[in-house]
């Protein structure tokens, strides 16, 4: 089975060699960037962060399979691949732990801009140390847009704990 992954050969950590590594009996072909031209020749396609829409889906020879490694299929024309008879797959989020890595990783990171993490760097640099001063998320307001599994796990994150 030939198998095409659209990105960088060292995308996502590695992934492509952990796949590698439990079916060594495919081909993967790892496309250096994230941009689909062509199906031909495919049997699955992994389209990371490309567009599968109805004129590269007619590219497709022998696909039988698109697979996201994410949760998000709005890249992916749905329909034309089911009117194809080709199968889309995705990884949910609130059933794989993806939801809440990415969750903590959005706190890590508004963390990091409240305390200027870039300046803070800087500072060190410097060997200046109190500088720049940042601010808190105490008292703060976040606002979420979706509450999909990554918005309902970065909710739970963010719930006050305090009581009436």
């Amino acid at each position: 089975m030939k198998i095409c992954f659209a990105a960088p050969e060292n995308a996502w950590g590695g992934a492509l060699g952990l796949l590698r590594a439990a079916l060594p009996r495919h081909e993967f072909v790892a496309l250096g960037n994230f941009s689909l031209e062509s199906l031909h020749g495919y049997d699955v396609v992994i389209p990371t962060m490309s567009r599968v829409m109805e004129a590269l889906l007619a590219t497709a020879d022998r696909l039988r399979l698109i697979q996201q490694v994410g949760s998000g299929l709005e890249g992916v024309d749905i329909e034309a691949a089911r009117r194809r008879g080709i199968r889309v797959a995705n990884v949910p989020t609130d059933s794989c732990g993806n939801a809440d890595s990415v969750a903590e990783l959005g706190i890590y990171m508004m963390i990091g801009l409240a305390r200027d993490f870039r300046g803070m760097a800087a500072s060190f640099t410097n060997r200046r140390i109190g500088e720049p001063r940042g601010t808190t998320l105490m008292g703060k307001t976040i606002g979420i847009v979706g509450l999909g599994g990554i918005g309902k796990a970065l909710a739970k994150r963010l719930r006050s704990s305090m009581s009436g």
